[in-house]
């Protein structure tokens, strides 16, 4: 896919999901049921049958095979998210300087921001705040959360002390029932990592990317005077309505946002 919107970037990135999603699901159902039908014991066995003949399976913890698999899809997620990142940071005009500190989503955000609003690039110090304006509070801590998580993961923990120091700080009574509310899901502590959590992270990285998909780009300051400009031997009604196809399927803005600049810029 020709990643040259915003739409087809989070088009592109939920196929992204789409298209790897179901085999790791299944590869969580196999894990169960290998669990649920096997003895520790009989784990050699099966080794073997399969081609590890080698394998050394007494010390493994079975149930921690659910935790490794449910990591690895949210490895994967992350994975794609970059990739999504990256191509909404492309989109944009002009250059940005990179803020010293803060995570990858917390410096896209910051480099989009800067540009769009043509920012000093003296300021280089990474918000959370700005995160959560761009994506939303309990997205920001949720984000936060399993980001963390996977880059304990990809250093080689095995204790995930930073995830699980986060987890018992971050989140309470109040903002995990708000997730649950908005999501249907709350996170997990890493020890007792679900499908949920997988689908927790998909459903809100899909949500994030939208929100940074729409706002990466000035609409009224660059691609209105585009669309004008290119419908401006249009009838008024039907420059307004081909405008606003455009800002709805390319710029993946909702009809409430795309009225108020109709009204004020389109006559």
């Amino acid at each position: 896919m020709n990643n040259t919107t915003p739409a087809k970037i989070e088009q592109s990135f939920r196929k992204m999901l789409g298209n790897v999603n179901p085999y790791m699901c299944l590869i969580d159902i196999a894990v169960k049921e290998m669990i649920k039908n096997h003895e520790k014991q009989d784990i050699h066995i099966k080794a073997k049958e399969h081609g590890y003949p080698n394998i050394i399976t007494k010390h493994i913890n079975l149930p921690h095979l659910s935790q490794l698999v449910h990591i690895s899809h949210l490895l994967y997620i992350q994975s794609a998210v970059e990739v999504a990142t990256e191509n909404l940071l492309k989109l944009q005009k002009g250059s940005s300087e990179k803020c010293k500190d803060g995570s990858f989503f917390d410096i896209a955000i910051h480099r989009i921001h800067q540009k769009k609003h043509n920012l000093s690039k003296k300021n280089l110090k990474c918000s959370k705040q700005l995160t959560q304006t761009y994506v939303g509070i309990e997205e920001t801590l949720i984000i936060d959360y399993y980001r963390l998580l996977r880059n304990e993961a990809s250093h080689g923990s095995t204790n995930f002390q930073q995830s699980k120091n986060y987890f018992d700080k971050t989140f309470n009574e109040n903002n995990l029932n708000i997730i649950k509310n908005k999501f249907g899901f709350m996170p997990n502590n890493v020890n007792n990592l679900t499908e949920n959590d997988v689908y927790l992270s998909s459903v809100v990285w899909q949500f994030c990317i939208k929100q940074l998909a729409k706002k990466c780009i000035d609409i009224e300051g660059y691609i209105m005077p585009i669309l004008i400009k290119k419908y401006k031997n249009y009838t008024l009604k039907r420059k307004q309505s081909s405008i606003r196809h455009s800002l709805k399927l390319e710029y993946l803005l909702s009809d409430e946002e795309i009225d108020d600049i109709i009204i004020s810029m389109v006559n």
